[in-house]
Order: C-alpha cells, then sequence, then structure tokens
C-alpha cells in the first residue's frame, strides 16, 4: 500500500518534550514544555493495512522563558531541538492492529536570567505504540513511553520516568480531530547530592484542522499539564504543585508526498507555579 504525506506526517506520536519537566524558578536547566504539545494535524491518523516502513522527524521550538505563573522564572529563553525515528512494523498474528516503536534523541539550549546558559543532550526516550480502526475515519490507539537519565548533567532530569497515553483521531471531509490523555510517572531525581521526590504529571491535548486547499490547513490547539506536589527528600521541603493551558493556531503543508511540515505558536492562558508558554513550534516529517 502506497502512503501519502497526509495519512502519515506525524502518524508518530510524539512527546519527544515531555522528558523535560514543568518548573517555576529553574534549580537547574529546565525548560517548560507541556507534554505532547507537540501534537500537529493527523497527529493520529494511523493506518492499519501497510508494509513496514520508517520516518524521520525533527521538532523545533523556541520558548520565551521570562515569564512565570504565580512567581519568578529563571529563565531568558530556551531552544529544543527534537530528532526522532520510527519504525512502523506489523505481527502477523494481529493484521487489524498497527505498530510502531521509536526512539528521540535530541538537546536543549537554555539562558537563564543571570545570562549563563547551558546546553547538551536531552535524556533519550523509547517508546512503543499500538492502534485499531474501529471505524473507518476513527482511529484509538495507547502509547508507552521510558525516559532514561542520560542527557547532560545540566540538562537530564536525572531520573528514569515511564508514560502511558491514551489517543484518538476522527477524520469527517477537511475536517481532523486528534486527542489524547496520559499520565507520567516520574521518578525520584538524583541531583548534585539532592535526592527530590517529584509530582507526577496529568495531561491532555486537542487540536482541530479544517483543510480548505492543499497547504492551506489551518489548525488550533489546546494544551494542559497539571503536575502534583514533590519534596525534597533531605530538608522535607514541599516543592509545589503547578498547571498550565495554552492555546495555539497554525497550518499545516503538505511540501512532497513523503514531506510536510507544521507550523504554529503556543502562548499560555492560565497556570500555576510554572514558567509561561510563549512558544514557536516547527515540525518536519519524512517518510521512506
Amino acid at each position: 500500500m502506497r502512503f501519502t504525506i497526509r495519512n502519515l506526517l506525524c502518524a508518530l506520536i510524539v512527546t519527544a518534550m515531555a522528558g523535560i519537566c514543568t518548573t517555576g524558578t529553574f534549580s537547574k536547566a529546565e525548560a517548560s514544555v507541556i507534554p505532547y504539545s507537540v501534537i500537529g494535524v493527523h497527529e493520529f491518523d494511523l493506518p492499519v493495512k501497510y508494509d513496514p516502513f520508517n520516518v524521520i522527524l525533527s521538532y523545533n521550538i523556541y520558548n520565551d522563558d521570562r515569564n512565570a505563573w504565580g512567581g519568578p522564572s529563571g529563565g531568558q529563553d530556551s531552544l529544543l531541538t527534537i530528532n526522532k525515528f520510527a519504525h512502523f512494523f506489523k505481527v502477523d498474528a494481529l493484521p487489524n492492529v498497527g505498530f510502531l516503536w521509536e526512539l528521540v534523541l535530541g538537546g536543549a539550549s537554555v539562558r537563564l536570567k543571570n545570562d549563563d546558559s547551558v546546553s547538551g543532550m536531552i535524556d533519550p526516550q523509547v517508546g512503543i505504540v499500538s492502534w485499531i480502526r474501529p471505524l473507518p475515519n476513527w482511529t484509538t490507539a495507547l502509547e508507552y513511553w521510558l525516559y532514561v537519565p542520560f542527557g547532560d548533567n545540566e540538562i537530564s532530569n536525572h531520573a528514569i520516568d515511564n508514560s502511558v497515553a491514551f489517543l484518538t483521531n476522527y477524520t469527517l471531509g477537511g475536517l481532523t480531530f486528534d486527542g489524547d490523555f496520559g499520565i507520567k510517572l516520574r521518578g525520584d531525581s538524583h541531583y548534585n547530592g539532592v535526592k527530590q521526590e517529584r509530582g507526577d504529571l496529568l495531561f491532555g491535548n486537542l487540536s482541530l484542522a479544517y483543510k480548505f486547499i492543499p497547504n492551506v490547513e489551518p489548525f488550533v490547539k489546546l494544551d494542559w499539564v497539571s503536575a502534583g506536589k514533590g519534596k525534597d527528600l533531605g530538608s522535607g521541603a514541599t516543592v509545589a504543585s503547578s498547571d498550565e493551558t495554552a492555546i495555539g493556531i497554525g497550518n499545516h503543508f503538505s511540501l512532497t508526498q513523503k514531506l510536510a511540515a507544521d507550523v504554529w505558536y503556543l502562548r499560555g492562558v492560565d497556570g500555576r507555579n510554572n514558567t509561561k508558554t510563549d512558544a514557536v513550534y516547527l515540525k518536519f516529517a519524512y517518510i521512506f
């Protein structure tokens, strides 16, 4: 079966940024990015009948970190570049189920208020996704991610994390809806002699697009995250819980049969104890 970029652009369920935790004041170089906020158009419009194939994606995010919800921000801005490889495969015994495994590597550069800056590799991620299509125009999927603390010292979360998310897509003519809801279970962080219990994350994301003509497919987004409170296990001090809601607008471009791009702006509209989202996203996908 031959695929077009419309069917498979962002067919990969991307949590490339979820490995960088949300935080209000920068105790170390941590950028604030809502999990799954990289979701664009047709994100979960996944096929079930196909021959194995691969996709390479590049995600680039610039965020203005100077403002925070309910407290000071220690950062000025951050730039994240994420590279992802995904392999779509089939299981003969399950012909109506789709599968993919994925690997994420990336880098971050964070500029702090004191004009210091840190940069390096973020924590790598590995994941697997499975999905079905109950109806020809409706997809439901389940995704698991493992985050390993192998990033550079000033960028890593210094913890092993796991996340699980339910994903769905529905299309009707030119209208496309993508949504997800998930939980990220965050392990204890060990950094510079400090051991910290980190609160788990709940998150949800919605994307709604309408295709008028080729390369004119605008979309709107709604992203949300809530982090539970944590604890400094040395001093016993409580680390406050946090949350944020953001909205965005952008457009999807089908550049060729195998290459596409999404660009959008995302801005926080409500939050607590968190750096405010004020970000531009640029995403490319190439099928081979």
